[in-house]
């Protein structure tokens, strides 16, 4: 088993409980975060110049025939639609409820009434009565534009992901609204549908000028797909119209993402200074080390280490730069500081036995993986390890079955999954469906692990399916363009399949892949760590 393998417990793409909070999440996580309900939503709902809400707005365009006609019907006025709307206009929600209502009297099914009557109730803060008047409104006349819209506006302010067929169903009426379109991104976005928000927020961008938080929502969403050249620009827009220590921080984790270390390192100087707080110098640590510059990395990493000295992330994030710089002592000479402040941190044990095995020092790894699983038994990561110090023992029947144990244990753990498959793809009479199964589920699980899209491309090719192995080194590639396994990957599905087109470039690719990996190796040897007192 390759010594990635063992490293991997060190990654940064490996989740822990942590992970659900936002500042357990990786640097870009925050702007994939669902926004608060309410917060700079409800404007999107007004029509400029008036203060109206959208259904109050199309309630006054359908009862203009009411206004012009009321002069002339004799005794109607008092139970006229159009005074509920003139009440509304005068900002007396109660009297507009109640002439809605006594109209409702006479004419219960009337869509346009139950329209005012939910509008007037929404105004009053009734929010629940006014769902309930335009949902009996809607029942009447489904595609009433004011019950849709006001029904939308409760929703969206709420946050429910009931708002998305609301609009959808406005959009069919309207396909060319862009406050509708603005609305439904941001519903889907927030549920995580950021594949389909993305064509809406398109169709919504002449609002962005006046909707800084939609630009942002838009920009997350990218972020959450990993469009990152795409987010660079969203972004860069936004600290050019609103510049903010938060614009600034996600520019540079766009630029970091795009390839771009050295420009996203320029970018965050600004927050790197005097005063620079924990989260902006740990993205710095990781954009510099990106940047190959190495000694910045740990000096930053460092002194988030001493304002934050409590955080474990952080002594792991530095335990991950020793070993990419084979200084595996160091690491370990830092999270024996970490242990100190936080003794029953079981990830801390987990990282320096991972550190010892780097070492070669099997009982010290074998002590502190227990450790750790005493300390938190559901804390799988603790016996992953141990399922690989047997395999560095070259005890791979004990290691598979303790995967295999563990798998039945975690059956959402990523890591586990992918550990599995490797463990299946190396054993003698393996079974290859069941390790491409469990490839298959760490990919799904952890979308970004480079190490299962490798893996499972080689199994395709392995199981004789080189059009899915080309499909995963396609996807690897397009995470990481230099990955060497990905290209050799892609070369041999295309020998099977005929397309010998493509492989004189590939074969130029690959090699230019290696140079780059031996200058990044080269890179990484040229420091080693050594520790100051």
């Amino acid at each position: 088993m390759r010594r990635q393998s063992c490293a991997s417990l060190l990654s940064p793409w490996r989740k822990t409980r942590a992970d659900s909070s936002a500042r357990g999440c990786p640097y870009f996580c925050r702007l994939s975060m669902p926004r608060r309900p309410g917060v700079n939503n409800r404007a999107t709902m007004r029509v400029a110049g008036r203060g109206w809400s959208r259904a109050a707005w199309w309630l006054f365009l359908l009862l203009m025939p009411f206004v012009s006609a009321r002069a002339q019907v004799a005794g109607s006025a008092a139970d006229s639609p159009a005074v509920s709307l003139d009440r509304l206009q005068e900002g007396d929600a109660a009297g507009a409820l109640a002439a809605a209502q006594r109209a409702l009297r006479s004419a219960p099914r009337d869509c346009r009434l139950l329209s005012l009557q939910g509008v007037a109730l929404n105004t009053l803060a009734r929010r629940q009565e006014a769902l309930a008047s335009f949902d009996a409104a809607l029942a009447v006349c489904p595609n009433s534009l004011p019950a849709l819209e006001g029904a939308a506006e409760i929703e969206f302010a709420r946050g429910q992901e009931a708002a998305a067929p609301l609009l959808l169903r406005i959009l069919a009426v309207r396909p060319d609204d862009a406050t509708t379109h603005a609305m439904l991104a941001t519903t889907q976005g927030r549920e995580g549908e950021c594949g389909n928000a993305l064509v809406h927020f398109e169709r919504a961008r002449v609002l962005f000028p006046a909707q800084p938080a939609l630009l942002l929502d838009y920009g997350s969403c990218l972020a959450r797909l990993e469009e990152w050249p795409e987010a660079e620009v969203v972004f860069a827009q936004l600290q050019t119209e609103q510049p903010s220590s938060e614009a600034t921080y996600d520019l540079a984790v766009a630029q970091w993402k795009a390839g771009e270390a050295k420009q996203a390192l320029t970018t965050l100087e600004p927050l790197l200074g005097a005063g620079a707080d924990e989260r902006s110098l740990v993205l710095g640590s990781s954009i510099a080390e990106a940047a190959s510059d190495t000694p910045r990395a740990v000096a930053l990493l460092r002194t988030a280490i001493v304002l934050e000295p409590d955080r474990v992330d952080n002594y792991l994030a530095f335990a991950r730069l020793a070993d990419a710089h084979q200084s595996a002592q160091v690491g370990i000479d830092m999270i024996n500081a970490g242990l100190t402040r936080l003794p029953k941190a079981a990830p801390l044990f987990v990282s320096r036995g991972v550190l010892h095995v780097q070492m070669s020092q099997f009982a010290e790894a074998e002590a502190d993986f227990a450790h750790a699983h005493q300390l938190d038994p559901q804390l799988s990561l603790a016996m992953d390890a141990v399922g690989i110090l047997e395999t560095q023992r070259h005890e791979n029947a004990a290691s598979l079955a303790l995967f295999r144990e563990q798998a039945k244990l975690h059956p959402q753990d990523a890591l586990l999954a992918y550990l599995l498959a490797e463990a299946l793809s190396e054993a003698d009479g393996g079974d290859t469906a069941e390790a491409i199964a469990q490839a298959t589920k760490a990919c799904a699980l952890e979308p970004d692990n480079q190490q299962a899209l490798d893996l499972l491309a080689k199994l395709y090719l392995r199981a004789d399916q080189p059009a899915l192995a080309l499909e995963q080194a396609e996807r690897a590639l397009k995470r990481d363009p230099n990955d060497s396994l990905a290209i050799y990957a892609e070369i041999r599905s295309r020998h099977k399949l005929g397309d010998e087109a493509a492989v004189p470039g590939l074969l130029k690719r690959l090699e230019l892949a290696k140079k780059t990996e031996l200058a990044r190796d080269q890179e990484s040897s040229r420091y080693r760590f050594t520790e100051t007192k």
